[in-house]
């Protein structure tokens, strides 16, 4: 069986090998074959470009100068930041830093006693930043910050303030709660405030009878220059102010009252005059009486021209807050106001004008009716989107396009309307 097997194999293996041979095909047509090119889809929307961004590493100046407001030393020229949002304020010009958010100190774990900020941007307990300095070693002047490894400098440490203490009287919600009772279908109403910034600059406040200032108050002393931490609305709305030595000595005075309280709450506590906690906050103490003192000797050699600004200004806003309350003394304080349901709000606003957003309260202004000249409108002021003393909250585009249909001139928008929230997006603003 073996040899029949092997003689069999033999023809059929010949057999099979022709019958290849005759079915095969040339594929050698096929060697240098390549697919069509593919031509590309047509763009038929929009084309967005894209800004060449350059992206670096972390900076805490830069951070600081856009979170943060400030007051100002009244001795300096800051005109340049009137022109320039994004020229950075030097800290050494700084008197007093206000932050929107209260923040605990990283030390004790309790709201501040005199608060100070240091130059990284994390806030202390006066008593606790100078308790911790003071472990340094002999030859050294400063001290990494426990929370970010940053040198902590006893000279650098500045006033901080909590903007919620402004905002408390006016608000008593913030963006988070109102997006959360729209979200749960409660009926939200707010009031509007239109902002006016000048042409080329970046001093932004609503619009009343104190902003924007007439020509007359606009002399040569107050051109280019933030304004007064007096000035109507500028600690809830402005950025950067010019602060006053009132307005220092009193800060410093609120400082020495917490301490004051601070130091016998530790004595109820058990504490007595030599243990370490009170030894510290008699320092505080004394740090804070210096600096008082230093600040009422250097009042006697204060510029007359920065004086003069802050006579006429005062004289200008006493007018001003004259002239409003006998016309509402007049009007029995009746206005109309009126209440427009408003298709929704955004956190951030791309278009070129805007309403500040401002809960219903009892307000330091009373609004009143602009009536502006018929004809063209002026370019010399502009509508536009400022921070609303820390709620990021605007109408949208639409909004402003409804409004504008409406008044048909920017001049003719009321100084405040209330609207009711329909709808909440939010946004976040990036570089680009």
């Amino acid at each position: 069986m073996s040899q029949l097997s092997t003689a069999g194999g033999g023809g059929g293996e010949k057999t099979a090998r022709g019958n290849n041979k005759r079915n095969q095909v040339s594929l050698n047509h096929l060697l240098n074959f390549s697919f069509p090119i593919r031509e590309e889809p047509q763009n038929t929307g929009p084309v967005r470009r894209r800004r060449n961004v350059s992206y670096q590493p972390y900076d805490k100046d830069k951070f600081i100068n856009a979170n943060f407001r400030f007051l100002m030393n009244p001795r300096r020229d800051y005109e340049v930041f009137t022109m320039d949002a994004d020229v950075r304020v030097e800290w050494d010009d700084i008197e007093q830093v206000l932050i929107s958010v209260p923040q605990s100190c990283p030390i004790c774990l309790q709201p501040p006693v005199a608060a100070r900020i240091t130059k990284c941007g994390h806030v202390y307990c006066l008593p606790c930043i100078l308790h911790y300095l003071a472990l340094s070693e002999s030859n050294k002047t400063w001290r990494k910050c426990p929370i970010c490894w940053d040198a902590i400098y006893d000279k650098d440490l500045k006033s901080v303030r909590t903007g919620q203490e402004e905002r408390d009287n006016y608000y008593d919600q913030d963006e988070k709660e109102i997006a959360q009772q729209i979200a749960s279908k409660q009926e939200v109403v707010l009031e509007m405030r239109l902002i006016r910034r000048a042409l080329n600059s970046t001093i932004a406040l609503p619009r009343s009878r104190t902003f924007p200032l007439d020509n007359q108050v606009l002399s040569e002393k107050l051109k280019g220059q933030p304004p007064l931490e007096f000035y109507p609305d500028a600690m809830l709305f402005s950025r950067l102010m010019i602060t006053t030595l009132d307005r220092i000595v009193s800060e410093l005075d609120r400082d020495l009252r917490s301490i004051e309280v601070s130091i016998e709450e530790a004595k109820s506590y058990g504490a007595n005059d030599h243990s370490e906690e009170i030894v510290f906050f008699e320092m505080a103490k004394n740090k804070i009486q210096e600096a008082k003192d230093k600040i009422q000797d250097d009042a006697k050699f204060f510029p007359k021209s920065v004086l003069d600004r802050e006579e006429i200004l005062r004289h200008h806003f006493d007018k001003a807050e004259k002239e409003e309350s006998e016309v509402v003394a007049g009007e029995g304080e009746s206005f109309t106001k009126t209440t427009t349901p408003i298709r929704s709000i955004s956190y951030e606003d791309n278009g070129p004008e805007a309403y500040e957003v401002a809960r219903q309260a009892d307000f330091p202004y009373t609004p009143n009716n602009v009536q502006p000249a018929e004809g063209t409108p002026s370019r010399s002021t502009e509508s536009d989107a400022e921070l609303d003393n820390g709620h990021h909250l605007y109408l949208q585009p639409l909004d402003i396009r409804i409004l504008k249909q409406h008044f048909e001139l920017y001049e003719k928008f009321p100084d405040r309307i209330t609207v009711k929230v329909l709808g909440i997006d939010e946004t976040n603003l990036t570089e680009e």
